[in-house]
């Protein structure tokens, strides 16, 4: 597939599962090697070599778990400071997912937590309408709830724990400061603001409900945008809606960096993406 063919979902999860499968096979693989090397090292060294050897493995441990101990600081101010922008997982939409879909955004929102976590949390994590639809609907949603509700006891969240609660996100913030970003938005994100509040709307349903979330955020009114993808790079139509976890990934990235197109390049893959020129050139 070139870089002008369209991508879709299923390309794009195809695509990041033999990417991982791969980067675990060279992982081992290497293991495998540098600890054939260490043994075969150790089998040779004097009992001084050896026991210089264990002092440094204490002195590296150390210097490992103050590392660890200022990323936790790290984390926790960002967690803490109202500065800090929030970013919701809205999942009022599930009624339209089936069960295997249910379970991808639930691995989405996964992936993009652990995101967040790694970057030491430029937005706070919040997850909501875990019911899978909003509190006044009456959509069946009882097989996708059953679904979703791993997110409540989540291993992966014990260490700093997102807010999850069954209500909508419209009870827990000031519809002034939130921002819903959805690619059926005329207006495009330029920057991202403190204290603001961006929701994401947390559904797969390969586009078969078109302007799903923008007539949500249109009916609690509240503001839209989408990222600024044309804008930087361009790509094929249906790849302007990313994965929730690709989204995540790029508001990540431009936050640390100030720079969309580098976000962009970074997040997407290559074979997705071409650098947008200036004209003439």
């Amino acid at each position: 597939m070139d870089e002008q063919e369209v991508c879709t979902p299923s390309d794009q999860a195809e695509f990041w599962k033999k990417k991982r499968a791969d980067k675990r096979k060279r992982k081992k693989e290497r293991n495998e090697v540098v600890k054939s090397q260490r043994q075969e090292e150790w089998a040779g060294m004097t009992e001084e070599e050896r026991q210089a050897r264990r002092e440094e493995a204490l002195r590296l441990r150390a210097l490992r778990k103050d590392e660890e101990e200022a990323e936790e600081a790290k984390c926790r101010a960002a967690l803490d400071s109202v500065k800090t922008p929030t970013v919701v997982f809205d999942l009022s939409f599930a009624w339209c997912m089936t069960v295997a879909d249910t379970k991808s955004t639930v691995a989405q929102i996964k992936y993009a937590y652990s995101s967040l976590k790694h970057s030491q949390f430029p937005f706070k994590p919040v997850i909501t309408s875990v019911k899978g639809k909003e509190e006044d609907s009456t959509e069946d949603t009882e097989e996708q709830e059953k679904v979703l509700e791993v997110l409540r006891d989540f291993e992966g969240f014990k260490r700093y724990p997102p807010v999850v609660t069954e209500e909508h996100w419209s009870k827990h913030f000031d519809k002034s400061k939130v921002v819903f970003l959805t690619a059926d938005s005329d207006d495009t994100l330029t920057e991202i603001e403190p204290e603001m509040v961006y929701v994401i709307g947390a559904f797969v349903d390969h586009n078969r409900h078109k302007n799903l979330s923008f007539q949500a955020a249109s009916r609690h009114g509240v503001r839209t945008a989408k990222l600024p993808i044309q804008e930087h790079i361009t790509i094929g139509d249906r790849c302007k809606v990313l994965t929730i976890n690709h989204m995540v990934d790029v508001l990540a990235k431009y936050q640390k960096e100030k720079d969309w197109r580098s976000a962009l390049e970074t997040v997407l893959p290559s074979r997705r993406t071409k650098e947008k020129r200036p004209r003439g050139k």
